[in-house]
């Protein structure tokens, strides 16, 4: 008896406290002039009250940053008649929305709103006026020359203070080293032909080098970032060396960058494959 008594109290407090949480939400959301949320939670049942009994004439903006990884129905569903105007923010020039998918993809799904919404403004010739963002503050300007380059019409330019940044710094702004070829390490040690103690290796000289730069590595697909995660893992200084595929890397920042082109799986080579085959 004690036991029932003691479980209903707890049921009541339990429940007590969910009806002042959804008060005290509601109360934070009422008097708030900015929501920050995700795609997902602005569509959860709170989001959606707080929209329907909004005040009356309070005119709602819906900013999307990052909106070209975002595939079209995500960003459909923060949308409702509450909503007076969508503003999208990002990048078509970078990485598009991550779609596994290939109905979906063959359906065109892997194209963000933003980029359909801005290729077909564009073809319409209407005049609208485009915002961006010529002056990068991240990488060296030997590195963002390519980009400028080849995505940008030669507009990106890098900040004076990001060059001051890499002044003093002992390492080249680019390196490319063919294991292939090169059988030594940098030192003039010999390294094992495997391409994950070839890594471990560089960046076990990075470090001696500039001992605290924070060191990332971008591979080709999720098979070989676990078998380089769990080579580095095994050596106690290279525990902070973080591998990831070029998508979950977007947006972070690394003061040096290992692109390790080698696919650990000669049959695997859906990497190399055009979209939609």
């Amino acid at each position: 008896m004690d036991q029932q008594k003691s479980l209903k109290e707890k049921n009541l407090l339990s429940n007590w406290d969910s009806f002042y949480q959804i008060m005290y939400e509601n109360t934070v959301l009422r008097e708030s002039n900015v929501i920050l949320t995700t795609l997902n939670d602005s569509m959860n049942p709170l989001m959606n009250e707080f929209f329907k009994t909004g005040q009356e004439g309070q005119r709602i903006y819906c900013i999307v940053d990052d909106a070209s990884r975002c595939t079209e129905p995500e960003i459909l569903q923060c949308l409702n008649t509450e909503v007076k105007r969508l503003i999208l923010v990002g990048d078509i020039q970078q990485l598009p929305p991550s779609v596994s998918s290939t109905y979906a993809i063959n359906w065109g799904f892997k194209r963000s709103m933003l980029e359909r919404l801005y290729k077909f403004i564009r073809k319409q010739n209407c005049s609208i006026p485009e915002f961006a963002l010529t002056e990068q503050h991240r990488m060296r300007s030997q590195i963002s020359h390519f980009p400028s380059k080849y995505f940008y019409g030669q507009q990106l330019e890098t900040a004076p203070d990001t060059e001051k940044r890499f002044m003093y710094c002992p390492l080249k702004p680019v390196i490319v080293y063919d294991i292939l070829t090169n059988i030594s390490g940098m030192d003039g040690r010999d390294m094992d032909g495997d391409e994950t103690s070839v890594l471990t290796c560089i960046c076990s000289q990075l470090l001696q080098v500039v001992p605290n730069a924070s060191i990332g590595v971008i591979v080709t697909n999720q098979k070989a970032k676990s078998l380089y995660s769990s080579t580095l893992s095994g050596n106690s200084a290279l525990r902070n060396v973080k591998v990831n595929t070029v998508e979950n890397y977007q947006g972070k920042e690394k003061d040096i960058i290992i692109i390790a082109c080698i696919n650990p799986s000669s049959e695997d080579q859906s990497f190399l494959r055009a979209e939609g085959e």
